[in-house]
């Protein structure tokens, strides 16, 4: 990677942080100035605007999550199940400690942007739709729920997870994510095989 990607780069990954702290529409281009180090004219040479560089960041989020939840955990070489269980700590383990406090990047978007830009709203649906068929096809390949219902019932998880982050989030404990985390995992642990026969 030369110099200029190593320097987008790091202006995004600053940019993720502060805006997961202080809000998209609350941050502004000195904030990330202030932060990074960098002078505007580096800054904007990578981004033409702030817009540009919250869509970087929005893609960044998602390569991230791609990567590790759905890449490596859910579409894994270990047994369907275990796979679930792993996703489901895994995203526990993700926001534990100062991460509670910052809430679930996606929801924080979401919730913050999704009445006012199409593109932020989009890019962010399409990745909570993706995680949800990559999730309803492992539940089917566990034989945990009806293939007819999986995609449903995937999505009933995701949108346990966000909800007990945000609620986690206000509250300013992890306690309500290792409840959520605790109920689903118990669900799956007695839900009976599915025959496919």
């Amino acid at each position: 990677m030369n110099k200029g990607s190593l320097a987008k780069e790091e202006i995004v990954s600053v940019a993720a942080d502060v805006i997961r702290s202080k809000g998209y529409q609350s941050t502004s281009i000195n904030d990330i100035l202030v932060s990074s180090g960098i002078g505007k004219g580096k800054f904007f040479h990578h981004f033409k605007t702030k817009h540009d560089l919250g869509i970087a960041v929005v893609d960044r989020y998602i390569d991230t999550w791609k990567t590790r939840m759905i890449e490596e955990i859910l579409q894994g070489d270990l047994p369907a199940k275990t796979r679930i269980f792993h996703m489901l700590e895994e995203t526990l383990g993700s926001f534990q400690d100062s991460n509670v406090k910052k809430g679930c990047p996606f929801g924080n978007l979401a919730i913050e942007m999704s009445e006012h830009d199409a593109s932020f709203r989009e890019r962010i649906a399409s990745f909570f739709h993706e995680w949800a068929m990559v999730l309803s096809e492992t539940l089917k390949d566990a034989g945990l729920i009806p293939d007819d219902r999986a995609y449903d019932y995937a999505e009933h998880i995701i949108s346990s997870i966000e909800g007990a982050i945000l609620i986690a989030k206000v509250k300013q404990t992890s306690k309500p994510i290792e409840n959520t985390i605790s109920i689903l995992k118990n669900t799956l642990l007695h839900q009976r095989s599915i025959s496919h026969e």
